[in-house]
Parts: C-alpha cells; sequence; structure tokens
C-alpha cells in the first residue's frame, strides 16, 4: 500500500462493511420484531423447534454428525437439494417426506410473516418521507396558479 493511502483505508472499509452488511441487519430487525409480535411468534418457535427436531432425528436415524444434520435439514426446507447427504435408510426416507410436507408450510409462513415486517417498515419509512416533503396549504384554492378570469 503506498504511503499517500496509508491511514485511510480505515473509513472506506467501514463504509463497504456497513453497505455489505445493511440487508442482513434489516432481516435480523425484522426477524427479532416477528420474535416479538405474539401473533407470529409461533412460527418462529415453531420453525426453531422445526429445525433441532430434524437435526436430532437424521443425526439420531442416520447417524450425521449433528452439524451435518442441521446443515441437511435447512438445505431440504429451503429445496435446495445439494445431493451431497440424503437419508439412506427407510426410516430416514419416510422421516424426509414427513419433514418436508410439514416443516415447507411452517417456513413458507415465517418467510411470509419476516417479509412482512420488513415491507411494512419500507412503508412506513416511505410514509415518512412523503409527509416530510409535503408543502402545507396556507391559502384557498383561487390563491394558486393563473387567474381563470
Amino acid at each position: 500500500m503506498s504511503r499517500r493511502f496509508a491511514g485511510r483505508s480505515g473509513p472506506i472499509v467501514l463504509g463497504f462493511l456497513s453497505l455489505a452488511l445493511a440487508p442482513f441487519v434489516g432481516l435480523v430487525r425484522a426477524v427479532a420484531a416477528v420474535g416479538r409480535d405474539p401473533q407470529t411468534r409461533g412460527l418462529l418457535a415453531g420453525a426453531g423447534m422445526l429445525l433441532l427436531s430434524g437435526m436430532f432425528l437424521f443425526h439420531w436415524i442416520e447417524g450425521w454428525r449433528l452439524f451435518d444434520a442441521l446443515y441437511f435439514t435447512l438445505v431440504t426446507l429451503a429445496t435446495v437439494g445439494y445431493g451431497d447427504f440424503h437419508p439412506r435408510t427407510d426410516a430416514g426416507k419416510a422421516l424426509t417426506i414427513v419433514y418436508i410436507v410439514g416443516g415447507i408450510g411452517i417456513l413458507l409462513g415465517l418467510l411470509d410473516a419476516i417479509a412482512g415486517q420488513r415491507i411494512g417498515v419500507v412503508q412506513r419509512r416511505r410514509a415518512r418521507v412523503r409527509s416530510s416533503h409535503t408543502v402545507e396549504d396556507t391559502g384557498s384554492r383561487d390563491d394558486v396558479g393563473p387567474s381563470a378570469e
């Protein structure tokens, strides 16, 4: 690094990181808001229980490491299906069928609640911007524009 830019890269790096991490901060805030809302709190708890139960069941049935079982549950529910892990036993295949059918509904409900929170935040920000840019009407309509006479 040249001496000309030495010591100046800190603010640039921090600015880049703040731009790169902004969507993730918004996502974390939306998930936290879903957890605080009594109507959607159950979805968040259900998704957490689904992941944990899937992790332990696949660990027990298939003999996978806990991290591998968690990875499989996330990849399966996200419908990515890389194929690097797949159940080899009939019990594991049956569990996968039940897990997908029940789990995708819970996960989609949670994603809908998170998206609703994010959309609500964006709409409130836009409403604030619009309200700050409106001009108060101080006179009658006859005072505005050219005279019709």
